[in-house]
């Protein structure tokens, strides 16, 4: 295995990361943001200063723009070419989460994320305003948004909930889990992963579990799994 150990923010933490869309390019979170580029390690754009710790950031789809938020502050869009500042999206975030969940629709339209009042909401892009909002039972602190852009998965008070992109009503069945710290969706949208507390991993097949609408899921090697270290 090859590997670059890059010191892009001396003495600073990085808080979140992320890789563009056509890999030559990755953005960083720390008292700043910043785009580097992975050949050269040269930083492209920044630092783009915050008011806090930025706790996310996130290249759209085609890799023009970059969200980022920081502890208890609104999402603001950039141009990550230049790091000219096109939009603020009025929106607190969590202002104790170590990473705040940010999340673009596949045309790079909208925008999803959780807030301080445990709300997942969603935005426009182009005018930052609000498209909807759900109240999350417990608070989330982490999203998934299947590839397919059809639903999201998300978690909160000992709960998996599975919700519709465009209003972000709830769909299918409330998973009862316990001890969810992360959750992630495979790239053909078939499984469902969560991690756990106490060091297992669940992977479920969603075939039977979501409306075939939000499909379609692809065979299933199994329905259920549980796996530990």
């Amino acid at each position: 295995m090859r590997e670059k150990v890059i010191n892009v923010e001396s003495g600073n933490s990085v808080w979140a990361v992320d890789i563009s869309p056509d890999s030559t390019r990755f953005a960083t979170g720390t008292n700043k943001a910043s785009i580097w580029s992975i050949k050269t390690r040269e930083r492209l754009v920044g630092p783009l200063e915050h008011d806090h710790i930025v706790t996310g950031v996130k290249f759209s789809p085609s890799g023009k723009h970059i969200a980022t938020a920081c502890l208890g502050c609104s999402i603001r869009i950039f141009d990550s070419h230049n790091g000219d500042e096109l939009i603020t999206i009025d929106t607190i975030t969590p202002k104790f989460a170590a990473v705040t969940p940010l999340a673009w629709s596949s045309d790079g339209q909208q925008i999803f994320a959780t807030s301080e009042d445990r709300k997942i909401r969603t935005f426009d892009v182009s005018t930052g305003s609000q498209l909807a909002e759900l109240q999350i039972t417990g608070g989330s602190y982490s999203l998934a948004l299947a590839p397919n852009g059809k639903f999201i998965a998300t978690f909160g008070d000992h709960s998996i909930w599975f919700l519709g992109t465009s209003t972000l009503s709830r769909m299918g069945p409330v998973i009862k889990e316990s001890g969810i710290r992360s959750i992630a969706i495979s790239q053909d949208s078939s499984y469902l992963a969560t991690g756990r507390y106490d060091g297992k991993i669940v992977i479920r097949h969603l075939d039977g579990v979501l409306p075939d609408l939000y499909g379609p899921f692809h065979a299933s090697i199994c329905a259920f799994l549980a796996l530990s270290h």
